[in-house]
């Protein structure tokens, strides 16, 4: 069953993440399980470690916003087993303790990491520029509705140095059961699409993409923006990314 706990800021309205502050986490290479599905979008195959920092700001039906933030650091030997280092810090902050986004803003500003590790692992640092944040404006989270037999606008604000964005449409049918219809199963699957797109701050969804999705429910929408770096040590691959996101919450009928 899906954690009630989670869902309850969304079903009053007042949404809010809580940070996933870890160090080291031995998760495997597969991004679904790892958890986030917006990893997906990032290539970690051959990795020999991969660190990521992400903000992601999610809109209430009051237009206002929270935002959570997020890092991680995974390290691997030649066989793909799980590894830990001996400190992992971001902008001289470690991992293991809670992170002030004042001190690691989403801004464009430089994201620092170093990593301090014993063979087989390498000691390194590598430094990669933020995204900023930004907010999708269309369609405004639990006020416009969306019908899926039509095309529909997503609008968000400017996100400087980035070709491109992942737009995710994910049906949320646990909110669906107690927002829209109490006879929707809230813990069915859920259905997602996720394409890739210009950054131009506006795309029409066409709606042959959710011809598959049911006839009413929640529309989750995100946008998502992701900068990657590679770094080569003795013929070894360390990956370094960042990515902001936002999420906006809507009705659909068919």
């Amino acid at each position: 069953m899906k954690s009630i706990i989670s869902k309850i800021p969304v079903l009053i309205a007042v949404i809010f993440f809580q940070s996933c502050d870890q160090e080291n986490v031995t998760n495997p290479k597969n991004d679904n399980q790892i958890g986030n599905p917006m990893l997906a979008f990032i290539n970690v195959d051959g990795q020999s470690a991969y660190i990521y920092s992400m903000m992601i700001r999610t809109i209430a039906n009051t237009g206002e916003y929270s935002d959570s933030y997020q890092e991680y650091s995974y390290f691997y030997d030649e066989s793909g087993h799980p590894l830990l280092a001996q400190s992992v810090t971001l902008n001289d902050i470690s991992l293991n303790r809670p992170i002030d986004t004042k001190v690691i803003p989403f801004d464009g500003s430089s994201h620092i990491w170093n990593v301090i590790a014993d063979s087989p692992l390498i000691s390194y640092s590598d430094t990669i520029n933020s995204i900023n944040t930004f907010t999708i404006t269309q369609p405004r989270s639990f006020i416009d509705t969306i019908h899926k037999s039509n095309a529909f606008n997503i609008q968000y604000t400017p996100i400087a140095e980035v070709d491109s964005v992942f737009i995710m449409l994910e049906t949320d049918n646990f909110i669906a059961h107690y927002r829209v219809d109490s006879t929707i199963n809230a813990d069915s699957p859920d259905i997602n699409k996720y394409i890739k797109i210009p950054n131009t701050g506006f795309y029409t969804v066409p709606s042959s993409l959710l011809a598959s999705f049911p006839d009413k429910g929640i529309l989750k929408i995100s946008v998502v923006a992701s900068r990657t770096k590679t770094k080569t040590i003795n013929n070894k691959s360390f990956l370094v990314a960042t990515l902001t996101a936002c999420i906006t919450y809507s009705v659909f009928y068919n």
